[in-house]
């Protein structure tokens, strides 16, 4: 068993271990009176944590992100992103499994000095912050409801606090706290950070990824197995190469990506996997992948995410099922009604257009 798992075992123990805690505790306040009320106060207290600690978990993000000369782009609870777009705030979906949010920030110019520390660490110690206001609420309060509440925002924000500043890679991405380790120990992950939220401000200013600078999606080869940051750009390159329409050269870095195997993040594999499959249509190559991960993966995206839904349209027209692909088409065209990123969705309009003409 690798470092990495041993880890994320260690920290869902502790996390389980806080829930259990959290969980007795706030009986205490909430059974008072008849079961079914105090189960429904029990569960809305956590969603009510859950969903602030998350709130201010990216708020956190951005106050120490401005604080360090960042800029803001945009700020996602659950599927709702708000992004600037053309001066103006503007509400979209969007959605990025295995994250509740996400608050995304253009960048200072790059430099030896440049501040990544306080911006991921940032949404980690708002958690905490808030966490100690709320347990003095709690020493002073007598309302037994408004004291199980309160207590509630103490735990949940300290189990957000964990699960987001202790370095960890997820099933699905790096947290902060890894991310600012995987940026200490190497210049080129830390660049590569840099450069990842860069190409994010340019994408959120209407710049489709052909027509970036190249000097963005620069990369050290060798440090790709290494480095989750430095693989990100390396990813980067396969969707520029998707939206150039040099989709072999598309293919060679998927299968280049997929041979790391768990070196790879689970969100980055399944985001390659689903081009794969893409591309396999369009060479008249495809065949079912039989990945219970990606299976699920596709499930939860189908009918949220734009890039799934097309390679779904090309799968249907692939097996000829051709019954189902007027009703891809409108959920593609439903999903991309409330698309954050313009210019990245004319070239997956381009892509389904390949596909059904």
């Amino acid at each position: 068993m690798n470092k990495d798992k041993i880890y994320n075992i260690l920290m869902l123990i502790v996390v389980i271990a806080l829930s259990f805690l959290m969980g007795l505790k706030l009986a205490t306040y909430v059974f008072a009176d008849d079961f079914l009320t105090g189960y429904l106060l029990l569960i809305l207290m956590i969603i009510v944590a859950v969903v602030l600690q998350t709130i201010l978990h990216e708020a956190g993000h951005l106050v120490f992100g401005l604080l360090t000369g960042y800029r803001f782009l945009s700020f996602r609870i659950i599927s709702f992103i708000w992004l600037k777009d053309e001066g103006k705030i503007r509400l979209k979906r969007y959605m990025l499994p295995g994250t509740l949010g996400q608050c995304l920030m253009a960048p200072p110019p790059y430099s030896d000095r440049f501040p990544y520390v306080l911006y991921n660490l940032g949404g980690a110690l708002m958690n905490l912050i808030v966490s100690a206001v709320f347990f003095v609420l709690y020493m002073f309060i007598q309302q037994r409801i408004v004291k199980g509440a309160c207590l509630a925002m103490v735990f949940y924000g300290v189990i957000s606090a964990l699960a987001n500043g202790v370095p960890l890679r997820t099933r699905y991405v790096n947290n902060d706290g890894m991310n600012i380790v995987e940026a200490a120990r190497d210049p080129d992950a830390k660049r590569a950070f840099w450069q990842q939220l860069k190409i994010n401000e340019l994408l959120t200013q209407g710049v489709r990824p052909r027509d970036m600078p190249f000097e963005l999606f620069m990369y050290p080869e060798g440090k790709v197995t290494s480095s989750t940051l430095v693989a990100g750009i390396k990813i980067m390159n396969e969707s520029r190469a998707m939206d150039s329409g040099d989709y072999q050269h598309a293919y060679e870095l998927i299968m280049q990506l997929l041979s790391q195997g768990e070196k790879l993040g689970g969100l980055y594999r399944y985001v390659l996997i689903n081009d794969k499959e893409y591309l396999d249509c369009m060479y008249n190559r495809y065949a079912p992948l039989n990945d219970p991960g990606y299976i699920k993966y596709r499930k939860q995206m189908l009918g949220r995410s734009i890039s799934t839904i097309r390679t779904e349209i090309a799968i249907a027209k692939t097996t000829g099922d051709f019954a189902r692909i007027n009703g891809l088409l409108s959920q593609f065209e439903t999903a991309a009604a409330k698309y954050p990123y313009r210019r990245e969705l004319e070239g997956e309009r381009e892509l389904v257009r390949l596909v059904v003409g």
